[in-house]
């Protein structure tokens, strides 16, 4: 009896290890995912980099506005008019004790802390009608006053200029940087003695193309976009100086070194709100947002992790409802205060975590091979973490195996990476085979010249009997009209001449052009540098020739269509084969470009973009002389002939996707009618 009681009770252990049970626990442990980024800018969820831990707070808290780590203790400040305080706890966030502000402090709103110094921001007018940052005798804890840090007298800094002063930072040479509200120059840079050294990491306007174009023409009627000035800022070990701002999305987060030079770019996956940044102990970077998400950057600007979210309902470790402020201690645990909560969340490092940031240490320490096996290792649980193929990239570059650099880069859709890795290879292929190649090269130059310099008919390089059959072949009729496309290059007026007047053209050769078209692109997907032209697996080939043969084919037709109605002297034939000579020079110029790409790399990518763009603009001026000979139009008739034409285009492009949304819709709705029908068969 007792045998089958302890086969039962593992038998019902077995279960709840499997049963959906175990889901809903680790929801309600960890009540947010975990996303990060891939190469194309998505967000598509990760194992878990940060999970809550405990919180902590003090009976005092009424309005926290900022907490800091500093020699392993947390300082929160805590904000009330005229009653000011610094809740200090130890790293295991025991209570220490609390300093308490002087009263000359009206309206606290951040705070930095040095060895032997306490800065304070104050947003409000004290009590002599005057706004400063505060400096404090942080060593003895008797709060002495040793600076105060007022509005700065110089004319650089502007009569007009508010100064209100709500967060501070101070570098290494005890330089301060303050975020002044309305301050639209940026951050306020100030010396030790108070001297204005000017302002910091200005923002940019965001104005919107036609509203900037409004301003050109309407200077008058239109009003200013003024640049926003920045949320909050923050310094790493380095003396990097981090700025948020919350009213901007992808340039919100900037490094700048002292210079003012932001070592980010201007595309990073930022979204609006952050109110708060802090810098790691990993060469990492933390943003606050308004809503609550978390996102940690690597030292490139590369988003890690996002994680976090809004307190709906009941409470939930991990969540909050109105955060102000983060810090990251030693442990690399964040911080995260709640104003409302009053209380200060803690969220611990994962292993997971934990791993990509030694990944990134290796490679920051030149331990490439050690940084390569964990970013492996980090793949075997997360074959879909995309970072890792560009560490793994990034080590192969720095270790000089440049083939394996751009396929690590490849997978993970770095093309500037890949670029740089093939740039380097290239170099090292040219610096091993030049010497052959100009020896054949010469080599063969001379064969060629020995072999017909004494030719009787001059100097031919093929034998005379192929020059004799050639010139035979050159006579028949199939000949011309195979070739007869061709003449477009050297003379296109008189080759639409001949589409018009003579009859040695044919419907088959333009028909085999029009195949060609398929071909070309075919080949510049296939064969084309992945730099030019992305991946072949993100595109649809299918559907990208059926557009391009569907715009050819709405062109020809709605074209001739119009010429009909405005009583051109065109034939659909001499159409149908103008526009396939036409297209022909681009079917050229892909298909040489795209082996040419092969050799090239981003440095020579305008090389490759500007034979394109002459080739398109060349083709578009041959189908306006294509339009006007065959249809025997004047200037203005041939412009008001394309104009219908392209309009026409527009319609039947529009129809036809309206067609298309109603068709699937029904499809959809008859669908749906058949499968009720038979689930209800089915229920009786």
């Amino acid at each position: 009896m007792m045998k089958k009681i302890i086969v039962f009770l593992l038998l019902v252990g077995a279960m709840c290890l499997v049963l959906p049970v175990n889901r809903a626990y680790a929801l309600t442990r960890v009540p947010y995912e975990t996303y990060t980024e891939d190469a194309k800018g998505r967000l598509v969820i990760t194992q878990h980099a940060y999970v809550p831990g405990a919180s902590f707070g003090h009976e005092s808290f009424r309005n926290i506005r900022e907490i800091h780590v500093f020699d392993m203790n947390v300082y929160v400040l805590d904000q009330a008019d005229y009653d000011n305080r610094i809740v200090v706890f130890d790293e295991n966030h025991a209570y220490v004790h609390t300093i308490d502000l002087p009263d000359d402090i009206y309206r606290a709103e951040g705070f930095y802390l040095t060895q032997d110094r306490l800065y304070v921001a104050d947003s409000g007018l004290n009590k002599e009608g005057f706004l400063f940052v505060y400096a404090f005798d942080h060593e003895t804890r008797i709060m002495e006053e040793l600076e105060r840090f007022g509005k700065p007298r110089s004319p650089l800094f502007g009569e007009d200029t508010p100064f209100i002063p709500l967060k501070v930072v101070v570098d290494q040479r005890n330089n301060l940087y303050i975020v002044s509200d309305g301050a639209l120059n940026g951050v306020v840079q100030m010396s030790e003695s108070g001297r204005f050294f000017g302002f910091f990491g200005a923002n940019k306007s965001d104005v919107p193309t036609l509203r900037a174009a409004f301003q050109v023409f309407f200077p008058s009627r239109s009003r200013m976009v003024l640049p926003p000035t920045p949320t909050n800022l923050a310094l790493d070990r380095e003396g990097y100086v981090y700025t948020v701002t919350e009213g901007l999305s992808e340039t919100g987060l900037k490094k700048f070194n002292v210079a003012s030079r932001n070592f980010l770019p201007e595309d990073l996956n930022v979204i609006q709100g952050n109110i708060a940044v802090t810098a790691g102990k990993t060469h990492n970077v933390f943003t606050l947002n308004r809503n609550g998400t978390i996102r940690e950057y690597d030292f490139e600007g590369n988003m890690l992790f996002s994680f976090g979210g809004t307190l709906v309902g009941d409470q939930r470790r991990g969540l909050f409802q109105d955060p102000v402020s983060l810090a990251v201690d030693e442990k690399h645990r964040v911080l995260v205060a709640d104003n409302v909560l009053n209380q200060i969340q803690v969220m611990e490092r994962t292993d997971f975590a934990e791993r990509v940031h030694l990944a990134i240490d290796r490679f920051l320490e030149s331990d490439f091979e050690r940084g390569i096996e964990i970013w492996n290792d980090i793949l075997f649980y997360n074959a879909w973490f995309e970072l890792a193929y560009k560490g793994i990239g990034d080590a192969h570059m720095s270790a000089g195996d440049y083939a394996e650099a751009m396929d690590a880069y490849y997978k993970t859709g770095d093309v500037e990476g890949y670029s740089d890795a093939f740039w380097e290879l290239r170099n090292n292929v040219i610096d091993d085979f030049i010497g052959a190649f100009v020896i054949v090269f010469f080599a063969l130059q001379f064969f060629l010249w020995f072999k017909y310099a004494y030719n009787r008919k001059g100097h031919r390089v093929l034998p005379e009997s192929v020059h004799d059959r050639y010139g035979e072949m050159k006579k028949k009729a199939w000949f011309k009209k195979a070739f007869k496309p061709f003449k477009i290059i050297t003379h296109p007026l008189d080759t639409f001449h001949d589409i018009k007047r003579r009859n040695d053209t044919s419907m088959t050769v333009a028909t085999f052009i029009y195949l060609m078209v398929a071909g070309a692109y075919l080949i510049s997907v296939l064969v084309s540098n992945y730099i030019f032209v992305g991946a072949v697996e993100d595109r649809n080939i299918f559907l990208d020739l059926l557009l391009l043969y569907g715009g050819l084919s709405v062109f020809v037709v709605m074209n001739f269509l119009v010429c009909s109605i405005r009583e051109g002297s065109g034939f659909f034939k001499e159409i149908y084969i103008g526009t396939a000579y036409v297209i022909l020079p681009v079917i050229l110029v892909v298909t040489v470009m795209s082996v040419v790409s092969l050799g090239l790399t981003l440095n020579e990518a305008f090389i490759y973009d500007y034979i394109h763009s002459v080739t398109y603009v060349w083709s578009g001026v041959l189908l306006y002389f294509m339009v006007k000979d065959i249809y025997d139009y004047e200037v203005g008739e041939t412009f008001m002939n394309l104009g219908i034409t392209l309009f026409s285009m527009l319609v039947v492009i529009f129809v036809g996707f309206v067609g298309y949304v109603v068709v699937n819709q029904s499809l959809t709705f008859f669908g749906e009618i058949i499968r009720e029908a038979i689930y209800r068969v089915q229920g009786f």
